[in-house]
């Protein structure tokens, strides 16, 4: 699958109002850098940019850096998007230089497979770790992890030392837990209503009874 490529310009410009006149004409403030690059500001088209991660987490894009006449190409990964959460819209990204035959450092999600078979018999199932981070080659860099968790009973707990990556390895404590199974709560419920509507019962009896000792003689 050919790498989805980004269009972007050199900055000339800095400081808050010009990426303000920046996100005003469309475009969005950018920088681009990596273990054997300098840092170098650039301009992009914000919604291209929303376009190309779409296509997963971590995906490898070439960037085509304008300078007048002349381009630069660099295949980079986003490393960090910042988003205006009134409109929904890119306002800064950073933009990671991989070298192809060099092992980056990724976050990568976990997405669990199946129904256990403790859910199937009553059981909830509880995602601890939802994303891990691994090294691996910029080509091996999967788009999740998928796990297998039919074999999981009531009880079972699967770590992050029970799964096998293709390529790479997990950058984490092998005893993190990534999803176990949890006894239904449904009983508990039930006795923790039951409970109450005892103390309830028993708390309007001494209401009653307290009434009835206060009442005059005569009343009787």
């Amino acid at each position: 699958m050919p790498r989805p490529k980004l269009l972007a310009k050199l900055r000339t410009q800095f400081g808050k109002e010009a990426s303000k006149k920046l996100r005003q004409k469309g475009q969005a403030p950018a920088i681009c850098y990596g273990p054997k690059t300098d840092p170098v500001p650039l301009t992009i088209d914000p919604k291209e940019l929303m376009k190309t991660i779409q296509m997963g987490e971590n995906v490898l894009i070439d960037l085509m850096i304008q300078d007048g006449k002349k381009a630069a190409q660099k295949v980079v990964v986003v490393r960090d998007l910042q988003i205006d959460p009134i409109k929904d819209q890119c306002i800064h990204a950073d933009l990671f230089e991989v070298v192809m035959d060099e092992e980056i450092s990724v976050e990568v999600p976990i997405v669990l497979v199946g129904k256990p078979e403790g859910v199937k018999m009553g059981g909830v199932l509880e995602q601890i770790t939802r994303e891990i981070t691994m090294e691996c080659l910029p080509g091996d860099i999967p788009q999740n992890i998928e796990v297998d968790v039919r074999h999981l009973e009531i009880g079972d707990t699967i770590h992050i030392g029970d799964i096998q990556l293709e390529k790479g390895k997990a950058l984490v404590d092998p005893t993190t837990t990534l999803a176990t199974v949890v006894p239904p709560t449904v009983e508990k419920v039930v006795v923790e209503e039951e409970v109450e509507e005892e103390i309830a019962e028993v708390e309007e009896a001494e209401e009653g009874a307290e009434e009835v000792e206060g009442e005059p003689e005569g009343n009787k």
